[in-house]
């Protein structure tokens, strides 16, 4: 038995061509919404880090000092002044996941996934 057969269309081609469209575009939009920052929250102000790049600074809140690390995609705390140093023993956290916590400093640091910098008090490169 042969089953009837028949010619692809204009409209067929239209609609194929839109989804192949939409299977490329839809995955490099949602990969240009995430950013490689991490957020970085002390009792002062708030401000981002680049994860894309190999940088080291310091930086303080409510009376303690913390000097943090961004190396390979991810940031932990090197050096910090606050009695428990639970911060430091923290480790690193990559871009999508994981915070660092000081709670007698109020500090938090959190990876984003994507995000507006507006809110940011400034940007570390």
């Amino acid at each position: 038995m042969r089953l009837p057969t028949k010619k692809p269309t204009v409209p067929d081609f239209v609609l194929i061509f839109v989804l192949i469209l939409s299977a490329v575009i839809v995955p490099v939009a949602a990969g240009g919404a995430s950013s490689d920052t991490a957020t970085v929250q002390t009792a002062e102000k708030t401000f981002k880090v680049d994860l894309s790049r190999d940088t080291e600074f310091s930086f303080s809140s409510n009376g303690y000092d913390f000097t943090a690390a961004v190396k390979d995609g991810e940031i932990y705390i090197v050096e910090c002044t606050c009695p428990d140093k639970i911060c430091r023993s923290t480790g690193a956290i990559g871009k999508n996941s994981g915070a660092i916590v000081c709670m007698p400093a109020e500090m938090v640091i959190s990876c984003d996934n994507g995000g507006d910098a507006d809110d940011a008090d400034f940007i570390i490169p």
